[in-house]
C-alpha cells in the first residue's frame, strides 16, 4: 500500500488506520528515476493532497501535480489518467481487485464502462468508440433538452401517438380554409378600388353641401352678433364720412331716423338672441356632420389597404395553422431524435463488442504464451465480452491456484503489450498458487524488460526453489520478520 501511495494512490489512507493509531502519521520520501535523472518527493499521510517536489518546501505541489508528472514521464495514454492506468493491476489486499474470476474490476459494481474503456485505450482501439460515444452523447443531450422544453411548456406540448393522424387531418383542413380565404381576399382587393371611389365621391358631395350650409350660417351668425353689439350697421362715424361726399346732408334728421331704428333694435334684442342661439346650434350640427363624413372617408381609404374582417380571419387561421404545424413538427423531431438515439446506441453496442472481440483475441494469444510458461499443457483461459458484463472462463480448470495464475497471466499480457508501466502483486495473490508454479512466476517477474517494473510481496520464501530464492534475494528492497518489524512496533489489528 505504501508503494501505491508513492504512485499517487489513496487506499493506504483508507485501509491502514491502525498504523496511524499506533505510530502516528508518516512522512514518506521516495525517488523516481527517469532518463538517468532522479526526482525526489515527500508525501505525508497527515496532509496527503500536498507533495513536496525535490525538497522545495517553499513551493509545495498537489497530488494532482504528482499524478500529472507521472502520467507524462510514463507516457500514459491521453484518454486515461495515471491512476486509471495503474490502479487495476495494483492488486493489494484491501483494494478489492484480486478476485481471479473477475480480474477486470473492483468490488464496485459500477465498473464495466470504465473497464471497457481501459482495455480499448490500452490496446489503441478506443478512437472509433470515443468518436461514436461523443456523437451519441450529443444526441442524448438533444433528447434531454427537447424533453425539458416539453416538460417546462417552453414549446407546444408533445402530441400523443393517437393524436398525430387527427391533427394532420385538421392541419390539411386549416390550410384549405386559409387558401380559400386568400383567394377571396385577392378578389376583394381587385374590386375594392371601384368601391372606394364610388363611396368617397358620395361622401365628398355630402360634405361640399354641408360646407356651403355652414358658410351661410356663419354669415348669419356674424350679422346677429353685430346687431347685438352695435344696435344697427350705421353709426356717427359712418355719418361723418357722408359729409365728405354730401356737404348739404341733414345729419340731425339722419340721427333721428337712426335713433328710431336703434329703439326698434332694442325692442327686438331678445328675438335676435334666440335666433343667434339657433344659428350656433345649426353651425355645430353641420360641423359634427362634416367630422363624421371625414371619419367615414378615412375608413373608406383604410378599407382599400386593409379589409379588416378578412384580415382578422386570415390572421386567426394562420396562427392556428402555425401552432398545429409546430406541434406536428416537434413530435416529428422528437420521434426522429428518439430513433437516432436508438440507432446510435445499437451502433455503439455493436462497435464496442467488435473492438472488445479484438481485445479478447489479443489477450487469448498473450495469456496462452504466459500461462504455458507457468504450467505444462495448461487449460488456456479466455475472455467473453457482452454488452453489460464479461466472463473470464477458466476453460475447465477452476482450481484456486490455477485461477490466480490466470489473473497473473493477464497482468503480464497487459504489461508486455501496452503502456502499463508496472503492476503490484500482494502476497494474497501468490499464496494460493502451488510452489512450482510460483517458481515459474518468479522467473517471469525477473524477465521483465523495457523499463517495466513489478512489485511483489511474498511470504515463506524458503519453500521455493533455490533459483527463485536467488532472484528474490537479488531484487528485494525490504525484508520483514519477527525481528524486523515494519514500523518497529507490533500490535493486534482490531
Amino acid at each position: 500500500m505504501m508503494i501505491d501511495f508513492c504512485f499517487g494512490g489513496d487506499d493506504f489512507l483508507k485501509t491502514s488506520s491502525d498504523v496511524f493509531e499506533q505510530v502516528g502519521h508518516l512522512d514518506i520520501d521516495f525517488v523516481f528515476e527517469f532518463d538517468e535523472e532522479l526526482y525526489t518527493f515527500t508525501r505525508s499521510t497527515s496532509n496527503p493532497k500536498v507533495v513536496i517536489f525535490n525538497n522545495d518546501i517553499e513551493n509545495p505541489k498537489t497530488i494532482t501535480d504528482l499524478r500529472n508528472f507521472l502520467k507524462v514521464k510514463y507516457t500514459a495514454p491521453d484518454s486515461l489518467s495515471f491512476r486509471d492506468l495503474v490502479n487495476l493491476t495494483s492488486r493489494i489486499w484491501g483494494k478489492g481487485n484480486f478476485n481471479p474470476n473477475r480480474p477486470l474490476n473492483f468490488d464496485d459494481s459500477k465498473f464495466y464502462d470504465q473497464t471497457t474503456k481501459y482495455l480499448l485505450v490500452l490496446f489503441d482501439l478506443y478512437r472509433d468508440v470515443s468518436k461514436q460515444r461523443g456523437e451519441q452523447a450529443a444526441l442524448e443531450s438533444k433528447k434531454t433538452s427537447l424533453k425539458g422544453a416539453f416538460d417546462q411548456e417552453l414549446i407546444a406540448r408533445k402530441l400523443k401517438k393517437s393524436e398525430i393522424e387527427p391533427k394532420k387531418k385538421e392541419l390539411l383542413e386549416l390550410e384549405d380554409q386559409t387558401e380559400e380565404l386568400k383567394t377571396n381576399l385577392s378578389k376583394y382587393t381587385i374590386n375594392i378600388s371601384e368601391i372606394v371611389n364610388q363611396r368617397s365621391l358620395s361622401i365628398k358631395k355630402d360634405k361640399d353641401l354641408l360646407l356651403k350650409l355652414l358658410s351661410y350660417e356663419e354669415q348669419r351668425l356674424l350679422r346677429s352678433e353685430k346687431s347685438l353689439a352695435f344696435g344697427t350697421f350705421a353709426n356717427r362715424k359712418q355719418f361723418g364720412r357722408l359729409v365728405n361726399f354730401f356737404p348739404d346732408v341733414n345729419l340731425e334728421k339722419l340721427q333721428k331716423i337712426e335713433g328710431f331704428h336703434s329703439g326698434v333694435t332694442k325692442l327686438l334684442k331678445n328675438e335676435i338672441k334666440v335666433e343667434k342661439l339657433s344659428i350656433e346650434q345649426n353651425i355645430q350640427g353641420f360641423k359634427d356632420q362634416i367630422s363624421d363624413l371625414d371619419k367615414q372617408l378615412e375608413e373608406v381609404f383604410k378599407l382599400k389597404e386593409k379589409p379588416s374582417l378578412l384580415i382578422d380571419d386570415l390572421l386567426s387561421l394562420t396562427i392556428k395553422t402555425k401552432e398545429l404545424k409546430q406541434q406536428l413538427d416537434y413530435r416529428e423531431l422528437s420521434d426522429s431524435i428518439d430513433e437516432n438515439v436508438k440507432l446510435s446506441r445499437e451502433e455503439g453496442k455493436r462497435l464496442k463488442l467488435d473492438k472488445l472481440e479484438e481485445v479478447s483475441k489479443i489477450l487469448i494469444e498473450e495469456i496462452d504464451s504466459v500461462i504455458s510458461t507457468i504450467y505444462e499443457d495448461p487449460a488456456i483461459p479466455y475472455f467473453t465480452f457482452f454488452d453489460k458484463s464479461y466472463e473470464f472462463n477458466a476453460n475447465g480448470d477452476t482450481g484456486t491456484g490455477k485461477c490466480f495464475s490466470n489473473m497473473i497471466s493477464l497482468d503480464f499480457s497487459l504489461l508486455n503489450n501496452t503502456k502499463l508501466p508496472f503492476f503490484i502483486h500482494d502476497s494474497v495473490v501468490l499464496k494460493n498458487i502451488e510452489v512450482n508454479a510460483v517458481n515459474n512466476i518468479i522467473r517471469l517477474y525477473y524477465s521483465i524488460v523495457n523499463h517495466k517494473q513489478v512489485f511483489i510481496s511474498i511470504d515463506e520464501v524458503t519453500k521455493y526453489s533455490a533459483k527463485a530464492q536467488q532472484i528474490i534475494a537479488k531484487t528485494k528492497f525490504l525484508t520483514l520478520s519477527s525481528d524486523r518489524l515494519a514500523f518497529n512496533n507490533k500490535w493486534e489489528k482490531k
